[in-house]
């Protein structure tokens, strides 16, 4: 890649300890940490910012596990063993894994998985966040300066919907 005379400072909104531009990102919801994580992605961009995720146990015994999407809440009702009191929830039902499949086939969201996690419990109603538009910058090659040592170079044409920056960290040998 060629960079002509590209270097700029920033044109867009940002401060002394925030001058990065942003590649785009949908709204998400993480369940779990670490190794074991289902990851939720609504859309693109904003979109989903504020949706909610909830996860409940089902009220009866033997009970599929479901999940459902209305009024911006994504809602996993737990499926349950054969216990009649108390209703419990049937771990088998409910890996990450199978939800995702459910969450798969809801027009607009995107769930994976990363190991073999289990929602064996309800889950309080929480908010999606971090959906964000892209930096715009139409010139390939574009370098950013946010100090000495590292840039931002713009690797394709960037609309809102793109995430072609990339961080650039100079090192001297």
């Amino acid at each position: 890649m060629q960079f002509e005379n590209q270097f700029t400072k920033p044109w867009y909104a940002y401060s002394d300890t925030n001058s990065e531009p942003l590649n785009a990102k949908a709204a998400s919801y993480v369940v779990g940490t670490g190794d074991n994580t289902l990851t939720i992605k609504y859309g693109t961009l904003t979109e989903g910012n504020g949706f909610t995720f909830e996860a409940k146990v089902a009220t009866a015994a033997s009970t599929a596990m479901s999940v459902a999407f209305a009024s911006g809440a994504l809602v996993v009702t737990l499926g349950t063993d054969d216990t009649v009191e108390p209703i419990t929830a049937d771990d088998t039902l409910n890996t990450y894994a199978l939800i995702a499949a459910e969450i798969n086939e809801i027009d607009g969201f995107t769930a994976t998985v990363t190991g073999t996690g289990v929602i064996a419990a309800a889950i309080v109603e929480d908010e999606f966040t971090d959906g964000q538009e892209g930096t715009v910058c139409p010139v390939t090659g574009t370098l950013i300066e946010k100090s000495a040592t590292e840039w931002y170079v713009n690797i394709a044409p960037n609309d809102k919907y793109g995430s072609n920056w990339r961080k650039l960290t100079v090192a001297t040998y």
